[in-house]
């Protein structure tokens, strides 16, 4: 490894470390039957991940930002087509389950019928799983 005077191997370790208890603090849950996120689902232009990402906790976080809270630490498409996993922190966990339980309802009232078919796989509504 190259040391630098910014980059000294206690610093790397520190933010190796940080970068750890952050991500053993967030927890995966998959939806299945959406569409890519990136698709655009309103007349403005935002795509779907906006959507999802304007999802909002019911409950009060350490690691939710005071000026925008948001439910999802971060939304990603998978190697399956369809199948979207949900980065959550633990203690919104059971709410961002209860959402996404619930997830068909929610976007069906939040876009247009017209996006529609860019959201939701034919026939099917959104499963989640992960539990």
């Amino acid at each position: 490894m190259l040391q630098s005077k910014e980059w000294s191997i206690a610093k790397i370790y520190q933010l190796a470390r940080l970068h750890v208890q952050i991500i053993d603090n967030l927890k995966p849950i998959d939806v299945k039957n959406l569409h890519d996120i990136n698709s655009i689902v309103a007349d403005e232009g935002f795509s779907l991940l906006r959507v999802l990402q304007g999802m909002q906790p019911t409950t009060t976080s350490a690691h939710q930002e005071t000026s925008q809270p948001a439910l999802f630490h971060s939304i990603h498409n998978t190697g399956g087509p369809t199948t979207k996993v949900f980065l959550v922190w633990q203690d919104h966990r059971n709410d961002a389950l209860g959402q996404l339980s619930n997830l068909h309802n929610i976007l069906r009232n939040k876009i247009s019928p017209t996006y529609h078919q860019y959201v939701f796989v034919a026939g099917s509504h959104p499963e989640v799983s992960g539990l």
